[in-house]
């Protein structure tokens, strides 16, 4: 698919949905990462380092316990033979206690290894023969017999101890060298996902950056050669051709600069023939105009002559004028006579009114005259 057959808002949202994906990958990455480095010092922490932690709390109330029997042994007053055996008392708890919570741990542990478990095996069993010695030397410094405890200290609890305490320390030394060994691997992790968070991260920003300059080529180069096109029209070059490739917004603006400039010179050639045209009626017109002159100054000599026999006519008219006036006053007076006429004729018609009323009743009293003459003869 061609890219300039893709609208410019589908370019847009394309290139915004590669650099979303981007990121959300990018990001998806270093989450990754960062979840195996926060797993593998969970894991230390709960593994090598909690071991270590347990083995070197079993040595700490290793020592206090033999320490306190040995103040047990050497003390002479009741109270602090009591103080002792209270501290001998606890402190083998204490043993206990760390051994089994170590116990525990490496019986759930997932990073345990055979190593540890012999370690522990080795720890155990000299503790269990020391514990039972360190008992009995307590229970003979109780009852008093300070000779026997300390004889049986020399002979067996100290040779004992020198190896529980020997046991103790090559676990914790191994499980320090597990513990170096984790943070050489998780450094050496970590360089690695630095690395790949980096390269992913320069890829990321190339493939961003050819992608907006494949977009931004694609929308700057058509819009380019429309301003090119509008600069032309506008200085009048309409000589331009115009080539349209694909069918986005910039190309469906190049197809209306390419009709636009079809009709400006359409239209120009129509303006040129109307120029050419209106030249030739000019022309026309000219020598139309030049005919008319000569036909003015022919008629100009016939309205002179015209213009005296006009003034002739002029003093006709004065003549007749002044006889039209006298005329006038014989027709007011004759006029007037007839107005008085009119006035005896109006006499007269009322007079002739009052003949004919009188004429009416004339003929009612004939009609009854007659009526009566008709009656007469019947009777």
């Amino acid at each position: 698919m061609n890219l300039s057959d893709l609208k410019v808002k589908t370019k847009l949202w394309a290139g915004f949905g590669v650099m979303a994906v981007i990121v959300a990958a990018v990001a998806g990455a270093a989450l990754h990462w960062l979840n195996q480095s926060s797993s593998r010092v969970e894991t230390y922490l709960q593994g090598v380092a909690a071991r270590e932690r347990l083995v070197v709390e079993l040595q700490s109330a290793a020592k206090s316990r033999a320490i306190s029997a040995r103040n047990l042994v050497l003390v002479s007053t009741p109270q602090d033979r009591a103080l002792e055996l209270e501290a001998v008392t606890r402190s083998h708890e204490a043993v206990q206690q760390s051994l089994d919570r170590l116990k525990r741990h490496l019986a759930a542990a997932a990073d345990a290894t055979a190593q540890d478990r012999t370690l522990f095996d080795k720890v155990d069993a000299i503790e269990q023969q020391y514990g039972r010695v360190a008992l009995a030397i307590v229970g003979l410094a109780k009852d008093g017999q300070r000779d026997e405890a300390i004889s049986k200290m020399n002979a067996e609890c100290r040779p004992l101890l020198a190896a529980l305490l020997t046991a103790t320390g090559d676990f914790i030394r191994y499980e320090d060298e597990r513990s170096t060994a984790e943070t050489q691997a998780a450094t050496a992790l970590f360089a690695q996902d630095r690395m790949l968070l980096i390269a992913t991260a320069l890829l990321s920003a190339g493939v961003a950056g050819l992608l907006g300059w494949l977009i931004s080529r694609a929308v700057t180069r058509p819009l380019n050669r429309a301003i090119q096109v509008a600069q032309s029209v506008a200085d009048g070059d309409l000589r331009d051709e115009i080539q349209v490739e694909g069918r986005d917004e910039l190309s469906q603006l190049l197809t209306a600069l390419k009709a636009m400039s079809g009709n400006l010179s359409t239209m120009v050639t129509n303006v040129r023939q109307a120029a050419d045209g209106i030249a030739t009626a000019s022309t026309q017109i000219a020598t139309g105009n030049q005919d008319l002159s000569s036909r003015t100054e022919s008629q100009a000599g016939a309205l002179q002559q015209t213009a005296s026999s006009m003034a002739q006519m002029t003093e006709t008219v004065q003549v007749n004028a002044e006889t039209s006036r006298k005329a006038t006053g014989l027709a007011d007076a004759a006029a007037q006579v007839a107005g008085q006429g009119g006035e005896v004729v109006d006499r007269v018609i009322t007079t002739m009114a009052a003949i004919t009323g009188s004429s009416k009743r004339i003929g009612d009293i004939t009609g009854v005259i007659d009526g009566i003459a008709f009656q007469t003869n019947i009777l």
